[in-house]
């Protein structure tokens, strides 16, 4: 993917002047339709990765190809929606598979499962067993479609005993990403949450000093706690994607950028001079009244800016 640069001039500069100074675009519940041409700059879509949500479109593999005709280059895929990892799905990852190739699309990352046993800290023994399968199966499977990065959650809550149960399963699960050559990627959880705090993760990165565990920067639960800014500081050399949705500070809400509170030049430009230079997904759901068209136009007007690459010189 393109490295990010400055902002564009023009329009583009014009909105981010506007941003700094206080106004917030606003979400109205209105589709862009059929036949509208989207602002996508080439930079943009070159950095951007469209968070393919199941419960949304059950058919991922139609919505893969839907999504494609808009001009999407990257996507972002989750266990839950993937036959083989979840029986309850409608779609074996053959059909992924095909529906990629077809497309011309790339998966830059895929979210494990989670919840329970999922978790990687859990500590009860019911269904753990299963669940570490499942989490293996989903490093080969990602693997297997060119996924650079797996997603994974530590726990509900922090306590030593779920600190040993992660490093235990840490040990096992890098073995197949090394082999698999897939990195793996430990979620900034929200508040309370083992995974909430730097040195939640920072001391198991620290221990493992592995190139294949690295983070996941999830802006919207780090704004919930009001550490957006901790994080990018601490760790954005370990920054393997981020997780790119907005709230109002009280829930976690996965709204589109610019639809809630959280300051998006302010912290996009934080991220971009501590160095990061990787992709920009979205793990946003679709509002009431909007289509894919419509959520992909609100990202590239909010995050757009920060996707061109810097001038030389």
């Amino acid at each position: 993917m393109a490295a990010w640069g400055k902002p564009e001039r023009g329009a583009r500069r014009q909105s981010i002047r506007s941003w700094m100074a206080g106004a917030r675009l606003t979400c109205p519940a209105t589709a862009i339709g059929k036949g509208i041409e989207l602002p996508l700059s080439p930079a943009f879509l070159e950095r951007y990765v469209h968070f393919i949500f199941g419960q949304e479109h059950p058919e991922i593999d139609a919505y893969l190809r839907e999504v494609a005709a808009l001009g999407v280059r990257h996507v972002f895929l989750r266990a839950e929606e993937i036959a083989e990892l979840r029986p309850e799905a409608c779609v074996p990852v053959a059909r992924v598979a095909t529906a990629l190739a077809e497309s011309r699309l790339q998966v830059h990352t895929v979210h494990a499962r989670f919840g329970g046993p999922f978790m990687l800290g859990a500590t009860r023994p019911d269904g753990r067993a299963e669940a570490l399968r499942v989490h293996e199966e989903t490093l080969r499977a990602a693997a297997s479609l060119g996924s650079d990065n797996v997603v994974f959650h530590l726990e509900a809550a922090y306590s030593p005993e779920a600190e040993a149960a992660a490093r235990a399963v840490l040990d096992r699960l890098l073995a197949v990403a090394e082999a698999k050559r897939v990195r793996l990627a430990l979620e900034v959880l929200s508040p309370g949450c083992y995974g909430s705090r730097v040195e939640h993760l920072s001391v198991l990165l620290e221990q493992y000093a592995s190139p294949w565990l690295g983070i996941c920067l999830d802006f919207g639960h780090a704004h919930l706690a009001g550490t957006l800014a901790e994080w990018i500081d601490a760790m954005a050399a370990h920054i393997f994607t981020l997780h790119l949705h907005d709230n109002d500070g009280t829930r976690d809400q996965h709204q589109p950028p610019g639809c809630g509170t959280l300051e998006w030049p302010a912290m996009l430009g934080r991220l971009r001079r501590a160095g990061y230079r990787g992709p920009l997904v979205s793990e946003a759901r679709t509002p009431a009244g909007w289509d894919s068209a419509r959520l992909i136009e609100q990202f590239e007007t909010v995050c757009g800016p920060w996707a061109a690459p810097e001038p030389e010189g």
